[in-house]
């Protein structure tokens, strides 16, 4: 008999001790990877959460340029009406549509004028308007104002 143990044997053992060493690496690479995929989430709703907050930002600055142009047309609503009674005392008013590239934005515009005769004043007139930018039955900002017109 021989006492030379065989090959394969041999080899069995290295692996055995082997083995051990590379469960706790694929354990440490595991950890690894959570880690990582914990990072990520993190970033995910980081970038989410900043993303929202720029888009909220950027309706705000648009609602409120589209304030300030509704607040400039009916300032020049008003102008354009005293200009109209001076010229004729029996105007009644207009309603004026703006195309966007008279106004220099992206979009349209629609200016009601309405004059009204002053009971106790017959040389003075009450001029309302109303000024909505964008012209969008619902996704609009409107000013009104009204001023009296001495003829």
């Amino acid at each position: 008999m021989n006492s030379r143990p065989l090959p394969y044997r041999r080899s069995f053992e290295v692996c055995a001790a082997i083995a051990p060493v590379r469960s706790k690496r694929a354990c440490r690479r595991g950890a690894a990877l959570v880690v990582v995929f914990v990072c990520l989430a993190v970033l995910s709703i980081l970038f989410t959460s900043l993303l929202r907050l720029a888009v909220a930002q950027r309706g705000a600055l648009e609602g409120h340029a589209w304030q300030v142009q509704a607040a400039w047309l009916a300032e020049s609503a008003l102008e354009r009406a005293a200009w109209r009674l001076a010229a004729d005392a029996d105007y009644p008013g207009e309603n004026w549509r703006l195309p966007a590239e008279a106004i220099g934005g992206r979009h349209a515009a629609a200016v009601t004028i309405e004059v009204l005769d002053v009971a106790e004043r017959p040389d003075c007139r009450l001029v309302r308007v109303r000024a909505d930018y964008p012209d969008h039955p619902q996704h609009r900002s409107r000013e009104r104002k009204q001023v009296l017109v001495q003829l």
